[in-house]
């Protein structure tokens, strides 16, 4: 199900259907038939404003579709390059990096991925440097390890290199993600076509009654 721009434009100016809209404030005159259109008009409006609640909820989801599905295209493409061998993971071929903005946005909606280890970057050959640099290095928080036979000293984050295997997982949740945001964005429109339609029944309510008052004031004029 989507919703057309149309509709949209239609609910956030009022209402879809061609009824004039009006003003509550400017109905006079305290008659039971009044009294009855300014209620409907006051549920109208109620309507209206739930119905802009769930469009303004629907375009929040809509644009976190959209980075979702750019995350999963990376994410694929990433998994395709680990998988050829040429992933742009620092000294594995076979994996490739998940962005920091992916990661986060999976830690804030608390989507699986692997977690596993730590990497170090930025790294140097502890052979390369004098003891005074390497001290500053370490003061600092860079950490030394092991690589390949090679004792080197660089920033310690935590992995984000992924293999094909892992990559899987990170596709799988965000495309859950994906078709939840799908399924929430589907329902609230079906609220929205519901509002709108009572928005356009209290309108012409009000609207019906309205001229009925007035064709009988104008009958009651004429026969006086």
């Amino acid at each position: 199900m989507t919703i057309s721009q149309a509709t949209l434009d239609a609910a956030r100016a009022g209402g879809a259907s061609s009824v004039g809209v009006i003003d509550v404030n400017n109905l006079g005159g305290s008659s039971l038939q009044l009294m009855f259109a300014k209620l409907q008009l006051i549920l109208a409006e109620s309507s209206k404003n739930s119905a802009m609640e769930y469009i303004r909820d629907i375009q929040k989801s809509q644009e976190e579709q959209k980075e979702v599905a750019a995350m999963l295209q990376e994410a694929r493409q990433q998994q395709a390059n680990a998988k050829s061998g040429i992933g742009d993971a620092e000294g594995d071929k076979n994996a490739s990096m998940m962005s920091q903005e992916m990661q986060d946005y999976m830690d804030a909606h608390e989507l699986a991925y692997d977690k596993e280890g730590t990497v170090l970057i930025n790294t140097q050959l502890v052979s390369n440097l004098d003891s005074a640099t390497l001290n500053q290095l370490r003061a600092n928080g860079q950490t030394t390890k092991l690589v390949d036979g090679k004792l080197v000293i660089g920033d310690e984050v935590p992995d984000r290199r992924h293999n094909k295997d892992e990559w899987e997982v990170a596709i799988t949740s965000l495309q859950a993600r994906m078709d939840s945001l799908g399924t929430d964005t589907q329902q609230k429109m079906v609220y929205v076509q519901d509002f709108m339609g009572q928005y356009n029944s209290y309108l012409q309510g009000a609207n019906s009654v309205i001229q009925q008052s007035n064709q009988t004031l104008a009958a009651l004029a004429k026969a006086g």
